[in-house]
């Protein structure tokens, strides 16, 4: 407006920047459409939901759908994207100890509004993901061409998350995931070994633990809203690994959290494997 972003040499690094990260974002969004047949379902799209007591609002960027048939019974798969600035990866960790429920509030919210609305349709979860809007600055060890210089942000800029990890709904995202064969997904958080199984780095859970996620988040939210409405604000900070949310916090002058002080403790979050958590969430529900 009034050439403010031409008025100096910074503003038009700016602009340029700018410029960059938006046609990097247009170019891989379709990219990673391109990859397989999920198109997009709505965006923006608004939830409003409340028991008289407490109120729940929340603005999903983007839902993509796949329609298709499963057992003769017509089927949706639904993927929910979330836009960051900043780089962010989903957690499971943080997610079972309420910290990180963010995306799983959105497909809480999504499944049965979808569910309500067509409920002769299988509604199935494909995965929830945070997309980063950036247009990376790679190092390099070695010169490279063009083409690996691209793969490389391709794969920088892959979506986080956690996705179904039923092979064949895998394969509806990302085509080159065939069933039975190896390789990394350049835009899922998903790869598999030579025999099959999925590798190390792999982010999934199967269609009956997307549910129990969904009754978990739902309990979550539930408790913390208990809480909330018991008036308890207390300052209760976690340490995970080496993560901790205190030492970039502008406001520890504010609240007052000092360890030195008797009372003042951190929660501290120990990082589990798949299956404790699965477990965790089923003796939180009773299941």
């Amino acid at each position: 407006r009034n050439g403010l972003l031409l008025s100096n040499m910074r503003y038009q690094f700016m602009l340029r920047r700018l410029t960059r990260t938006l046609v990097r974002t247009v170019h891989m969004i379709r990219y990673q459409f391109s990859k397989g047949v999920f198109r997009p379902f709505a965006s923006e799209l608004e939830f409003t939901e409340g028991d008289g007591r407490m109120l729940l609002r929340g603005r999903i960027d983007r839902l993509d759908a796949y329609d298709d048939v499963f057992d003769g019974q017509p089927a949706r798969y639904l993927r929910v994207i979330d836009y960051k600035s900043g780089h962010q990866d989903w957690d499971p960790n943080l997610y079972v100890h309420g910290i990180d429920l963010q995306l799983m509030v959105y497909l809480r919210a999504i499944l049965e509004a979808e569910r309500n609305r067509d409920p002769e349709r299988l509604i199935v979860p494909a995965g929830v993901f945070y997309y980063h809007i950036d247009d990376p600055v790679l190092k390099q060890e070695k010169i490279a061409s063009v083409i690996e210089n691209e793969n490389d942000r391709i794969k920088a800029l892959a979506m986080k998350g956690v996705a179904n990890s039923d092979r064949r709904i895998l394969t509806m995202m990302d085509q080159e995931l065939e069933e039975g064969g190896s390789g990394k997904s350049d835009i899922l958080p998903v790869g598999f070994k030579k025999d099959g199984s999925p590798d190390s780095g792999s982010h999934g859970l199967t269609t009956e633990e997307f549910e129990l996620a969904s009754r978990y988040t739902d309990h979550q939210i539930r408790t913390l809203g208990g809480r909330i409405r018991n008036g308890e604000a207390g300052v209760f900070p976690y340490r995970y690994g080496d993560k901790d949310p205190c030492g970039n916090c502008g406001y520890r002058g504010i609240c007052g959290f000092d360890q030195r002080i008797s009372g003042y403790t951190m929660r501290e979050i120990t990082k589990c494997d798949r299956e404790k958590l699965l477990d965790h969430m089923r003796k939180e529900l009773h299941e």
